[in-house]
């Protein structure tokens, strides 16, 4: 993750995300960047203006294609486990989870024990269309 500076483009900070992709599309609030990494379901919370990280939170490397929004004081996102995810940014923790009909149908096929999602069910081939419906 990095910041510019809008004006130059010069780099004003990175944020090492060790290889884990950021899809979504970040979110500011009160000077705090918050986004998801998509394939090690992880959960930042930056300083925006030095990229210091303030916590993260991990949700069993499911990813996070969706961008955040905000309802009050909370922070909601989903996730590829098929739950929407509330996140308390004053207690820097998860508020509630909703998990859609889809996530209470199939996510037991689709889990493995640990939590982690299950890709080898979900992937039958490396072609690239059967990534996507896998996905």
């Amino acid at each position: 993750m990095y910041a510019l500076d809008a004006t130059t483009g010069a780099k004003v900070w990175e944020f090492n995300n060790k290889g884990s992709w950021v899809i979504s599309t970040p979110i500011v609030i009160d000077d705090t960047l918050y986004f998801a990494t998509s394939d090690s379901g992880l959960f930042h919370a930056v300083d925006a203006k030095t990229g210091d990280l303030q916590y993260s939170l991990s949700f069993n490397h499911w990813p996070m294609f969706s961008s955040p929004a905000v309802a009050g004081r909370a922070l909601l996102i989903g996730s590829h486990a098929g739950t929407l995810i509330a996140i308390d940014l004053d207690k820097h923790a998860t508020a509630w989870t909703y998990r859609t009909d889809g996530a209470l149908r199939n996510a037991a096929a689709y889990t493995q024990k640990n939590g982690d999602p299950d890709y080898v069910t979900a992937f039958s081939d490396n072609f690239y269309d059967d990534l996507i419906v896998g996905v």
